[in-house]
């Protein structure tokens, strides 16, 4: 019967993540999946001095390391990685007796109220909500619906009241609050990683990566039947200065 180690390693572990300027690493979250690809290019090199040529040696001139992962923590943060974006905290003072005309609305449209050029996503948490046709006050849920949370209406296609182009006047109150918000752009996250192992067998071996660049790597399903939602991201490993691309620790010994 053998009795050497085969090594055998089912691989578990914490994804954290350092962006440039920041002090300590940031959890990612659950990782279902997070591989490492190293591929090389080399350069043949045949010997010439009698016969046919042979090759005698290849010559790696070119390394390539990337990685690619799956998050499932859908945070704001992590979706900034896959937009290429940055992420804010938006704060919206307090007022009352606000009022807002949509022209040329469509019957079964959908209306954003507050959205502006500045910001165009709009208010939020709306109260003493109320929608005229001029000095005419519409009926909620005969008229329109609204969802005072996200601050939006919707004029109902069956209303009797309304037409087709009309002009509608809203009025309300809002609350002061704040939200996150989440914005596309176009520089990737450059940074550290440090992948901690605890692996359901096996040595647990950790891996530093000191340069990291991290970009989106396919599609973020938005809508999905029994699939849990998942970020998609791909990992440019590169060296830093004298340091290496990865180290890899494995557990300590005396």
């Amino acid at each position: 019967m053998s009795t050497h180690n085969d090594n055998l390693t089912l691989g578990r572990g914490q994804l954290w993540f350092k962006k440039d300027g920041m002090s300590g690493f940031r959890f990612l979250g659950n990782a279902p999946a997070f591989n490492i690809n190293v591929t090389s290019e080399k350069l043949p090199h045949y010997r010439s001095t009698r016969g046919i040529r042979e090759k005698d040696r290849d010559i790696v001139v070119q390394t390539n390391r990337t990685s690619t992962l799956q998050l499932e923590d859908i945070s704001e943060e992590n979706l900034a990685l896959y937009l290429l974006g940055s992420t804010s905290e938006i704060a919206q003072t307090s007022a009352t007796a606000q009022s807002e005309t949509f022209t040329d609305v469509n019957l079964g449209g959908l209306y954003q109220v507050g959205a502006t050029t500045a910001n165009p996503t709009g208010i939020r948490k709306l109260s003493n909500f109320v929608l005229k046709k001029g000095a005419t006050t519409l009926v909620l849920n005969t008229d329109y619906e609204v969802d005072l949370d996200r601050g939006t209406f919707e004029v109902l296609a069956t209303s009797s009241t309304v037409d087709e182009g009309d002009d509608l006047t809203a009025e309300f109150d809002r609350a002061a609050i704040k939200r996150k918000q989440t914005v596309s752009g176009s520089n990737s996250a450059a940074g550290e990683i440090k992948f901690v192992a605890f692996p359901a067998e096996g040595e647990p071996r950790d891996f530093l990566m000191p340069s990291a660049t991290i970009s989106p790597n396919g599609e973020f399903a938005l809508i999905a039947e029994n699939t849990l939602q998942s970020i998609p991201l791909t990992v440019e490993i590169q060296t830093k200065g004298n340091l290496s691309a990865i180290y890899c620790d494995g557990a300590p010994y005396a």
